[in-house]
Parts: structure tokens; sequence; C-alpha cells
């Protein structure tokens, strides 16, 4: 069987060929990657609800502030000097929950 994976040409996620021995083993490399790589989005309040993993991003919600992990803390981004904070548009449903 083949053991070779192809990666995805944006973020270098492993894709398994078809009869790959172990080829859980990449997706499960994968799935820790994408931890990381997707954006935490919540309140600001809740921001200590997620683990500060090294280069992990948090965006608060209801501030726009945008904060980057550590391994330890969420330390806040810090913007060049005359930059201004991007505004977030945030789509809420009647029932009070976001799209």
């Amino acid at each position: 069987m083949a053991t070779n994976d192809n990666t995805d040409s944006n973020h270098g996620y492993s894709i398994p060929q078809e009869g790959s021995t172990d080829w859980h083993k990449p997706l499960n490399d994968n799935f820790r990657q994408i931890d990381n790589d997707v954006e935490v989005r919540d309140t600001e309040a809740n921001r200590t609800a997620y683990t500060p993993e090294t280069n992990a991003k948090f965006l608060a919600t209801d501030t726009g502030r945008t904060y980057i992990g550590d391994g330890s803390n969420w330390q806040p981004l810090s913007l060049p000097a005359g930059a201004k904070t991007p505004s977030i548009v945030c789509f809420q449903d009647a029932d009070g929950s976001y799209a």
C-alpha cells in the first residue's frame, strides 16, 4: 500500500492517498493544526474560557480586539502606529445567536 501523502497548497494539511497505510495519523495531525489555524471568536469576557495555544488567534466579537496566544496568555495584537482597529460585522439571528 502507498504511504506517501499530498498536502493542500494553502495550509499544508495532509491529504492521505487512497489505500495509504496509517491514513488516520496525518488526519489526526490535521485536526491538531486546524485547532490553531481557525480563529476563536467570542465576547472579550469569555476569552479566558479558551486555551491560548501558541500563535492561536482570538477575536473579541463585542470589542473588535484581537489577541494572539503565547502558550500561556492571550496577548493583545499590536497595530502599527496610525492604524485603525478594523470594524467587525456580526450577523445576529432573531434568537440572539450569531450566524
